[in-house]
């Protein structure tokens, strides 16, 4: 003896388990979107590399501000402030120049915390003085200009699923002595 299964029934078995895979989800994945959304005040940044005299000169870090958002990855989470894993601890950052001329990479700490629909500001070292003190850019102090991409690239991880993220930009530093005022 043959059973026979409406076609009807079927399809809705398939559709219904479907969805139901679908909706699941992993508890260890990243529910947020890290974002840069401003950095230096969109400028680029004007490396210093030498101040004042000859017989006195200073030399200086240069520093931006930059912003971060974090934004849920699916706007039917609720990811309220306080819930679950709504806290992503924005660990580290490194910095890495492309141009004409090789820049050593740049990198740092940060342990800033970003919740999710939020935004944090806090500055970043870019060009610590120690590097301007080194070729290629110690040689700018009798002239020239060194135009370079600065690739920032930000990591840190969700509170509460310790899961890693991370998020890239860019933005152009120019180092060159530039007239004193």
């Amino acid at each position: 003896m043959r059973i026979r299964v409406p076609l009807a029934l079927v399809v809705f078995t398939v559709v219904l388990l479907g969805g139901i895979v679908a909706g699941c989800s992993d508890d260890a994945a990243v529910r947020s979107v890290l974002q840069v959304t401003e950095i230096n005040g969109n400028q680029p940044l004007s490396s210093d590399v030498a101040e004042g005299p000859d017989s006195s000169i200073t030399i200086r870090e240069d520093a931006i501000v930059i912003t971060v958002s974090n934004t849920p990855h699916d706007a039917v989470l609720n990811l309220a402030s306080g819930k679950p894993f709504s806290v992503i601890t924005l660990e580290s950052y490194e910095i890495r120049f492309e141009g004409d001329e090789s820049i050593p990479p740049v990198s740092g700490a940060l342990g800033w915390t970003v919740e999710s629909g939020k935004t944090v500001e806090g500055s970043l070292v870019v060009v610590p003085a120690s590097l301007k003190v080194q070729a290629p850019l110690i040689s700018l102090r009798r002239g020239g200009e060194i135009q370079t991409t600065a690739w920032l690239t930000i990591t840190g991880r969700e509170a509460t699923s310790g899961s890693k993220v991370k998020v890239e930009a860019s933005f152009p530093v120019n180092f060159a002595n530039w007239a004193d005022q």
